[in-house]
């Protein structure tokens, strides 16, 4: 509540880049003022005539600068990066959200309400999906982490009509939201701003209608900003300012570079394409790209403003660019499912209430949690999630759906639930025996590994092993749980899967081994070992195929009591090699020069059958 304050100078440190990733997601989800959680806010501003100006604003789990009740405000020329990676209920750059307050007398015509200005603002991008308790759902989307967002102020006796602010001269770039996320506001400037985007998910500059009726976008003004996204998304969507402030609106001199364009009908910006904006983003260079042509004599950061950012940035050391970091969307949805307090802990009676209704037991048959697609854009193209409503994340439900397809326990019925093999658990954890498992391996060093810590999991169910463009060799392990404790349920006679499926070879591991090991101290590992060379799997059925000559030398001849479909050919090392074959078909079967393969043992497989030609 206090006036004339200032804030410069300073390197304010959040510390979120100490923090294990996986730690949060795992520990904290559930309870997220719980224990991991390392630097909320930097600045948040109550009070009247604050300046916070210059400063290194950097690793914040939450927001850089939040102006939550202030009024004439002034954010100049700091350099904000690295905000919200760890959020867990939002998580923006610079917030201007001021619905809590409302000021009873008209604002001073000299001074902007909030005036953002001058700022470098990078990498400010939520990774772990969004839970507020109090809303009672989870959409498991990424959508928050806004570079620059403003709220619409509250209004109920006309006097907020006379206030003005600005968003000018900032550089915005590698978001993973929205750079400019506008609300209904009165009398405000969005101008000469670099905005560069390239996230699938990243809009420009886009507005949206405030959350209450008053209030409206009167007088709005947006010029001269350079925006550059990927064409997937906005660049520039202005269609509720335009739409509700009418003639007052003035667009001019804006350029959008690939991404869509929504103006509702109003000129002014300039869409294109193919090209770079500015001259060397990656390294911090937001110069306009001149050679482009046509573009407006003022667009983007003024060239002094550019400079001075630049200067600040290397005083500071602030890289400018984008960070190497991809949402793994299986484990992270997966561990947010496994981490759910009292859930498939091997103990009765304590699961998890999910609010103030309902177990949340996760079980296909659960009628109290609705699974639903997610596509992003609920609010817009959907109804609002209702309490009690956990909606699976789009890659996710996919995955999941196509494992529930393809694969089914030994009575031929779906599985209850099918588990994504990388996650972290921080809970004693079971997997029951109505249950799949599936770990994939790509690499004898990238493969799926469910890490269970200092706790107990307890095996059972079946374990799917999806190899993917790999073929393990003889001798090569793979620990595909690490726990303190890794037991087989007393439930299932000591087997620690009821069936092991492999999927993604040719040739299936004729000698292999499933086995619990003592990996060091204390930590145990549930250890797959391929023991021997690959030999074709002897329960394949090579009567419906039919190979004459066999050996054959240059071709060969195949047929079937079926209609053959679909004929691939594979070495004993389990690559394809169809792309070298010359297939023509011929009545009932199909000719099959083999001109430029070299001699050995393969394994031709057509429909779901296979068998064995010898090659001369």
């Amino acid at each position: 509540t206090s006036s004339w304050i200032t804030v410069d100078g300073l390197d304010l440190y959040g510390q979120t880049d100490q923090v294990y990733y996986w730690d949060i997601v795992a520990k904290s989800f559930w309870e997220p003022q719980a224990t991991g959680m390392k630097g909320g806010l930097a600045v948040k501003v109550d009070g009247q005539h604050i300046t916070i100006k210059n400063n290194h604003i950097h690793d914040w789990y939450q927001k850089a600068v939040e102006i939550k009740d202030g009024r004439y405000v002034n954010v100049e020329g700091n350099i904000i990066h690295d905000i919200a990676t760890t959020s867990l209920s939002g998580g923006h750059g610079i917030m201007r959200q001021q619905k809590g307050k409302e000021f009873k007398d008209d604002d001073d015509p000299n001074y902007y309400r909030w005036d953002i200005s001058e700022n470098l603002l990078y990498r400010v991008e939520q990774r772990i999906y969004s839970w507020v308790p109090s809303k009672g759902y989870i959409t498991m989307v990424i959508d928050e982490g806004k570079s620059i967002l403003i709220d619409d102020p509250k209004d109920t006796d006309n006097h907020q009509e006379e206030m003005k602010a600005r968003i000018r001269n900032n550089v915005v770039a590698y978001g993973s939201v929205d750079a400019i996320r506008l609300k209904s506001t009165p009398n405000l400037e969005v101008t000469n701003n670099s905005v560069y985007q390239v996230g699938q998910d990243a809009d420009g500059i886009i507005d949206k209608k405030g959350d209450t009726n008053t209030p409206k976008f009167i007088n709005f003004v947006c010029k001269n900003n350079a925006v550059q996204t990927v064409t997937n998304v906005f660049a520039v969507n202005i269609k509720t300012a335009v739409t509700q402030g009418s003639s007052s609106i003035s667009v001019s001199d804006n350029v959008a570079m690939d991404g869509k364009v929504q103006t509702y009908g109003k000129s002014g910006v300039i869409e294109k394409s193919g090209g770079q904006l500015f001259i060397d983003p990656a390294n911090g260079d937001f110069r306009i790209n001149s050679s482009l042509g046509g573009l407006p004599s003022n667009l983007g950061v003024e060239t002094t403003v550019l400079e001075s950012i630049a200067d600040k940035a290397t005083l500071f050391g602030a890289n400018v660019g984008s960070s190497s970091f991809v949402v793994d969307h299986l484990r992270l949805t997966q561990t947010i499912l496994d981490n759910i307090p009292g859930i498939n802990d091997g103990k009765d009676g304590n699961e998890n209430v999910f609010k103030d209704s309902g177990k949340m037991n996760l079980g296909a048959n659960n009628p109290n949690i609705t699974y639903k697609v997610v596509d992003g854009y609920w609010k817009d193209k959907r109804k609002s999630p209702n309490k009690q409503e956990f909606r699976l994340n789009k890659v996710y439900y996919t995955w999941y759906r196509d494992i529930e397809r393809n694969f089914k326990n030994e009575s031929g019925e779906k599985y209850e639930r099918i588990c994504w093999g990388a996650s972290e658990i921080m809970q004693n954890h079971v997997f029951p025996h109505e249950w799949l498992t599936v770990s994939q391996i790509k690499s004898t060093s990238d493969y799926t590994q469910i890490n269970g810590y200092d706790n107990k999991l307890t095996l059972d169910g079946d374990l799917l092993i999806e190899f993917k463009n790999f073929t393990p060799k003889e001798g090569d392990e793979f620990d595909l749980m690490v726990a303190k404790s890794i037991v087989a349920s007393s439930n299932n006679s000591g087997k620690l899967f009821n069936r092991v499926i492999f999927k993604g070879l040719a040739v299936q591991p004729e000698d292999y081994t499933l086995e619990i090991v003592e990996k060091s101290s204390n930590v145990k590992a549930l250890r797959l070992k391929i023991k021997s060379a690959l030999a074709i799997d002897d329960e394949i059925n090579f009567s419906r195929l039919k190979v004459s000559p066999n050996p054959s030398q240059g071709s060969f001849f195949i047929e079937s009591d079926n209609e053959i479909e679909n004929i691939r050919m594979f070495d004993m090392q389990g690559r394809d090699i169809t792309s070298c074959l010359n297939i023509i078909r011929i009545d009932r079967g199909y000719n099959v020069k083999t001109n430029n393969i070299k001699s050995g043992l393969y394994i031709i497989k057509a429909n779901n059958f296979s068998t064995r030609v010898v090659i001369k």
